[in-house]
């Protein structure tokens, strides 16, 4: 089983996502909504997310294959920063209107809950 040190953190962002309504993005007022979901969730910035700082080995060095997010199979291509290759993540990033930030939100959190249930579902069948 693979060493794994945020999943409580992962449970919470998802839960954090879920939660935002369109009012929370807009009362942020941001030109650029990357920064409004930084502001609000930590998210694009290793030293502002909820799910990095768990991976510290050192002050501002993180050990990516520590996230859970190292567990997902498709994420195996890249080297480096599991949780960006999917497309949700770019969708986050690249929102360029309220309304499209909540549906990227959204669709992120549905995403992560996918993942979180798979990673509990192979670590139960990895301890039986």
């Amino acid at each position: 089983m693979k060493k794994i040190v945020n999943r409580a953190e992962f449970e919470a962002l998802i839960e954090r996502y879920e939660s935002i309504t369109i009012e929370d993005i807009e009362n942020e007022g941001e030109f650029c909504y990357r920064f409004t979901i930084m502001e609000i969730t930590g998210f694009g910035s290793r030293l502002s997310c909820s799910l990095c700082q768990p991976t510290a080995t050192k002050p501002r060095e993180f050990n990516c294959d520590l996230c859970i997010w190292s567990s997902v199979e498709d994420s195996h291509s890249q080297k480096d920063i599991y949780c960006s290759f999917h497309e949700t993540y770019k969708n986050i990033a690249f929102a360029d209107y309220p309304q499209g930030l909540l549906r990227a939100v959204k669709a992120r959190a549905k995403y992560m809950r996918e993942v979180l249930n798979k990673f509990d579902h192979e670590n139960k069948k990895d301890n039986n």
